[in-house]
């Protein structure tokens, strides 16, 4: 089954429609609540330190204990980074004395993973399991063997990730793009187009992979039926946000990866089409 014909006729519309500016405001974020996890209050490189080590959460030593739960033995610490906050004062302009906070560095910490404990249960399930349960296109991530979970993000200020060394998927929204942008970046990961250490080492790289997921997913969004969750005018200030200062518009950046984005929005089509919980009898 192919449906490279109707992505790209809904490309073609979405980038006839960012050339005439912002197509629409913006749709709201609703955050999630997320599980309960001690981690989901981590910076998001400590967060993605703890998922790529394989742990489903992470505490210190004495902090498992409160938790009812002890470090097995012999188990090594894995070390996640803690800002060092000091407080200073400076004058304003009218030269009054105003006390403001500062990171001066960061500090090594030790913590260990859930795995690496025993004792007391805990669950980890999440508060919002029901709309994770109802995401359209579930089945395609469980067939990609990508665990999909939710975080708080609202502390977390970020909406999403997915990260591929541990094949995860979490997202920190209720917001269908989110969900959808996140997917397209698991299925251009495995059609070979993104490259992690592109991504994380070179700022056009990471720009074009943000790109991607976000046109792909309003593609998908409206291939799926779902416009008005596809956030077209979402799609368009995130793809102005990634092409920064540059006179490049936002269409034609779009159209200049309408043929990798339509690849990877086939990709998770054609997985759908054929993935054991979409056959009928």
């Amino acid at each position: 089954m192919k449906f490279t014909g109707k992505s790209e006729e809904i490309a073609q519309k979405l980038v006839d429609l960012f050339k005439n500016g912002s197509p629409a405001s913006t749709l709201a974020n609703v955050f999630l609540q997320g599980s309960g996890k001690h981690c989901d209050g981590y910076s998001w490189t400590n967060r993605l330190l703890v998922v790529m080590a394989g742990y489903t959460d992470s505490m210190g030593y004495k902090q498992w204990q409160t938790k009812g739960r002890t470090v097995k033995k012999g188990e090594k610490a894995l070390q996640i980074l803690a800002p060092l906050a000091c407080k200073g004062k400076k004058k304003d302009k009218q030269g009054n004395e105003q006390g403001y906070t500062f990171i001066r560095g960061f500090r090594s910490v030790n913590v260990f993973g859930f795995e690496q404990t025993e004792g007391k249960d805990i669950s980890f399930e999440s508060k919002d399991n029901e709309h994770l349960s109802s995401l359209p296109l579930l089945d395609v991530a469980e067939t990609w063997g990508i665990d999909v979970g939710s975080y708080n993000g609202k502390s977390a200020h970020a909406a999403g990730y997915f990260e591929p060394t541990a094949l995860v998927i979490r997202l920190g929204v209720k917001n269908l793009s989110t969900w959808l942008h996140e997917l397209v970046h698991a299925s251009d990961f495995r059609l070979g187009n993104l490259s992690m250490e592109g991504y994380t080492k070179d700022k056009e790289s990471k720009a074009e992979s943000e790109i991607v997921a976000e046109f792909g997913g309003c593609i998908l969004a409206h291939a799926l039926g779902l416009e008005e969750k596809a956030d077209d005018g979402g799609c368009w200030e995130y793809i102005q946000r990634y092409i920064g200062g540059s006179n490049t518009p936002v269409a034609e950046a779009a159209y200049k990866l309408i043929n990798r984005t339509c690849k990877a929005v086939d990709h998770i089509l054609e997985s759908q089409a054929v993935s054991p919980d979409s056959q009928t009898t």
